[in-house]
């Protein structure tokens, strides 16, 4: 089955565009846009790929994005001072951590998505089979 992403409303070209733009953005606001660089790099951390690319992603994958960015960001004049952090950027970031702590995420909550572990394959049949035999199925997909 072949799939175009453009029947999707998006494309890498779209996401890469977003790139320059925000670097560029940051930049004029006078903050330091290599965070764009780091950003991309926390999220390929987290994502597990770097280089990996498919045909169905939406979008580049980070070491793309990461090149590129950090071609834009060359291409930028070179300002004295930069923001890299803000008083008020570390309030929200507390305040959103609090916020989390008072609502973390079940450790043993079903999902489809889970690596299964040596041996724990009737585990998770049994989870699958909770989630798909459950009324709010939907809701957990």
């Amino acid at each position: 089955m072949v799939l175009n992403l453009t029947l999707l409303g998006v494309s890498r070209d779209f996401e890469q565009e977003a790139d320059q733009l925000g670097a560029q953005y940051a930049w004029n606001a006078g903050y330091d846009p290599s965070g764009f660089i780091t950003f991309f790099d926390k999220m390929a951390s987290e994502k597990g790929y770097v280089k990996s690319a498919s045909f169905f992603r939406t979008h580049p994958a980070f070491y793309e994005r990461i090149v590129n960015t950090y071609g834009e960001i060359t291409c930028l004049p070179i300002k004295k001072e930069v923001l890299v952090d803000t008083e008020e950027f570390q309030q929200v970031k507390a305040t959103l951590k609090g916020i989390s702590a008072e609502f973390p995420e079940p450790k043993d909550r079903p999902t489809l998505r889970r690596t299964p572990q040596c041996g724990d394959q009737e585990q998770e049949i049994e989870t699958a089979s909770a989630v798909w035999s459950s009324p709010d199925h939907a809701l957990a997909l």
